[in-house]
């Protein structure tokens, strides 16, 4: 997935071509003129500098983490469930923000998992921290390129697992 959001040269002598990179891409190739030119992804804002073109990668790390919460405030701890957890807390690492969403899959018969995967995964979340996670729903979770993260930790509060996140 590339999306072009800056084009202005460092120098402001080259052609300048700047992508936001997902965090698991390794590479990007760009076409000019007819020639493919290949990129790696460096340090975060770093420029790379190949031939003609310059590239910025952009937020790098940056994304947004959904936590399986018993509640909906920072207070709260982690809820051992996924698919039937009592909120899902939506923070992104690059503003500091959050939200809480109540789970409506909490009493659901069958098809919590899958139910709530489509909750997060409309958040454009790229993370979930959770304390278990059904075996149904591990390939859905692959196919949509989110990583499950599981802390068996249920004491940890909400805020305490975002500390982490942001070290």
């Amino acid at each position: 997935m590339k999306k072009q959001i800056n084009t202005k040269s460092p120098s402001g002598t080259a052609p300048t071509y700047a992508y936001a990179l997902p965090a698991d891409m390794n590479s990007l190739t760009i076409s000019d003129h007819h020639v493919k030119k290949k990129f790696v992804p460096a340090v975060e804002n770093q420029w790379l500098e190949k031939g003609h073109h310059t590239v910025e990668i952009f937020n790098k790390y940056k994304m947004k983490v959904a936590i399986t919460s018993t509640g909906n405030n920072l207070e709260s701890t982690l809820d051992q469930r996924f698919g039937r957890c009592a909120f899902f807390v939506i923070y992104d690492t690059e503003t500091k923000g959050m939200e809480f969403l109540p789970n409506p899959n909490t009493d659901v018969q069958e098809g919590a998992g899958p139910a709530s995967v489509q909750i997060v995964a409309a958040k454009e979340v790229k993370k979930i921290v959770s304390g278990e996670f059904g075996i149904k729903i591990k390939s859905l979770l692959d196919s949509l390129k989110i990583q499950m993260i599981v802390l068996k930790q249920p004491e940890k509060s909400i805020k305490e697992i975002i500390d982490m996140l942001n070290n």
